[in-house]
């Protein structure tokens, strides 16, 4: 009895030191690399609409196995995590920078609630960059975008709220993705019927660019990647292996189907918010409000479905899209429809593309 208890427990002993070689041990007084901050504009929602405002986002780079971090007060949606994720991977990439060696430990902090996006994307890989290379940022720079791991730069929304936050903050420059430096922006407008005040709200197009100069003295510039980004704010400038990139034709084509799909989507989902419109079920007051949301969505479609450069075109073509189903789902809310089935169908979708995705 006593050899098969030695012997058992000389089997556990041998057990536990293959599943402790196995297992890294906590690396000892881990070194801190640098330590920054950025300023990031951001929207919130008010009673009075939409504004802009400043997020603090603050990096501590240290020695570790390339594990990103991500704290919020307040909490802000998980895409925040995803963000940071993307950020420090283009940051590294770009560099050289073997990302593997260090531990990334985000603190996002604002003075109020914020609406959750991936536009925070573009200042933290900025960040991590300034902290990786050792450059001081530009102070008179900010910066909205989201980035993709590749170092590319996608569109956000609150382009106009974010822009005026960064001049209130003394910000000379601000730097937005490609092709938004024009923005739609809805102009509430009201009208006295009898003892009736009637409110519409009407879309506006406005030219960021001499907007943006003539009214708060910032200038407005759109980049494409992190590497424009970086030469605005640490001053470095970064080769590139090809200055001026071609597509190829089968991203050509590739590009064509999905601005054709995805605008044929938000063709259908504009007349089906027209065709609410005509409903009399609706309200003066809904149905004004709904018909600036249509008329906008309508001519963002004639905008990007003109668009000659396939890419552009492609990489646009969603704004429509969202555009379009938001008006059809006020409309459809506005007149008391039960959209359970469609938002247990987009829940399942999202799910299904999340588990792909990882």
């Amino acid at each position: 009895m006593r050899t098969l208890r030695t012997g058992a427990a000389l089997l556990a002993l041998a057990m536990a030191a293959i599943l402790a070689a196995r297992v890294p041990a906590p690396p000892q007084g881990l070194a801190v690399i640098g330590r920054g901050w950025i300023l990031a504009p951001a929207v919130s929602s008010t009673r009075a609409g939409y504004v802009g405002v400043l997020v603090n986002i603050s990096l501590t780079v240290i020695e570790g196995r390339g594990d990103v971090y991500v704290s919020t007060s307040p909490l802000t949606d998980v895409d925040m995590q995803g963000s940071a994720r993307a950020a420090v991977r283009a940051a590294c990439s770009l560099l050289g920078v073997d990302c593997s060696r260090y531990d990334f430990l985000f603190h996002v902090e604002a003075d109020t609630v914020i609406v959750g996006g991936p536009s925070a994307g573009l200042v933290m890989a900025v960040l991590t960059s300034s902290i990786l290379s050792g450059r001081p940022l530009n102070r008179s720079v900010m910066a909205t975008g989201m980035v993709a791991p590749d170092g590319s730069v996608g569109p956000v929304g609150g382009i106009l709220e974010k822009a005026n936050a960064s001049a209130r903050a003394g910000a000379r420059l601000f730097l937005v993705p490609l092709g938004q430096s024009i923005v739609v922006t809805y102009v509430r407008r009201e009208r006295r019927v009898g003892p009736f005040i009637m409110y519409t709200v009407k879309p506006v197009t406005v030219n960021l660019t001499r907007y943006a100069l003539e009214n708060w003295g910032l200038r407005v510039r759109e980049v494409v990647s992190l590497e424009d980004a970086l030469e605005a704010f640490l001053g470095l400038k970064i080769p590139r292996a090809v200055e001026e990139p071609v597509a190829s034709a089968a991203v050509v084509e590739a590009c064509k189907g999905v601005a054709d799909m995805l605008l044929k989507a938000a063709e259908e989902s504009l007349e089906k918010a027209t065709a609410a419109l005509r409903s009399h079920r609706l309200g003066p007051l809904a149905r004004g409000y709904l018909r600036g949301r249509v008329e906008a969505a309508g001519g963002l479609l004639r905008e990007v479905g003109g668009l000659s450069d396939p890419v552009l075109r492609a990489a646009r073509a969603y704004q429509p899209l969202a555009e379009a189903e938001w008006a059809w789902l006020l409309a459809s809310y506005a007149l008391g429809l039960n959209l359970a089935d469609y938002v247990e169908k987009l829940a399942v979708n999202i799910t299904s593309s999340w588990s792909r995705a990882g």
